[in-house]
């Protein structure tokens, strides 16, 4: 475990053997890790989705849900009071759901390096039926300890695939299956280099497609020939960009 989650992941660990997420969201040692997205960046999201077949009913509804679990601090948005990380996850979804559904002619399998507490995959689940990708599964590699938040969190959402949970320490080979498509938002590009060789060896082999949210150091090839990057939008750290394969 890298300097940066320890202190996250000794607080989830508390709460979990509590058996108690009820404020989850709002403490400081779960915030600066996961729910730190600013008021004046939801908007800048919010703008973006305006441009995206997601209505401002539906991302109500969302945000509504998701700001139910945990009890994050809230903003007041342009559409109301919010998490707007729960904003960010809506859009996040969007843009892997966008960039899926260009390649998937039969039901996709998705794995997810670094689930944060199961916002991304929620809020895929959300609104899947605006796309045109069918969800076979869905696997979230992560700590532990994370994984056992993410099944608590995902327990309070009907979602329509199932999803799994598998330890860090496998670097991905308990997923299951091949033409996987990828997901990793502000984690994998955050790990030590020698934990992102592990993936490249371990799951990269098995994943056809994905889309990262790339955050902390440059954009380096990751070894499929239709690597694509773009500047982050909203920037929310310098040198962040969005990378598709």
């Amino acid at each position: 475990m890298t300097d940066i989650y320890s202190r996250f992941e000794s607080f989830v660990r508390k709460c979990i053997e509590a058996r108690n997420i009820a404020t989850i969201k709002y403490h400081d040692d779960f915030r600066y890790m996961l729910e730190h997205v600013s008021r004046s960046t939801g908007e800048a999201y919010l703008k973006l989705l305006e441009q995206t077949p997601i209505s401002k009913e539906r991302i109500r509804q969302f945000c509504a849900a998701n700001d139910a679990i945990g009890c994050p601090k809230q903003e007041s948005l342009s559409i109301g009071r919010y998490s707007p990380t729960s904003v960010r996850y809506l859009y996040h979804a969007h843009l892997a759901l966008t960039h899926f559904q260009r390649f998937a002619s039969a039901a996709v399998s998705i794995v997810e390096v670094g689930g944060g507490y199961g916002g991304l995959c929620a809020a895929i689940s959300f609104i899947r039926d605006l796309y045109t990708v069918k969800i076979d599964s869905y696997s979230i590699v992560d700590l532990p300890t994370i994984g056992q938040l993410q099944k608590m969190m995902l327990e309070h959402w009907t979602l329509g695939f199932p999803v799994s949970f598998h330890s860090a320490d496998t670097f991905g080979a308990t997923v299951e299956g091949s033409g996987l498509y990828l997901i990793s938002n502000y984690c994998f590009s955050e790990l030590p280099r020698e934990l992102q060789e592990k993936y490249r060896a371990t799951l990269f082999p098995r994943v056809a497609h994905g889309f990262l949210a790339w955050n902390m150091i440059p954009v380096y090839p990751l070894g499929y020939p239709s690597q694509a990057a773009e500047p982050e939008q909203p920037l929310t750290g310098t040198g962040n960009q969005y990378v598709r394969f």
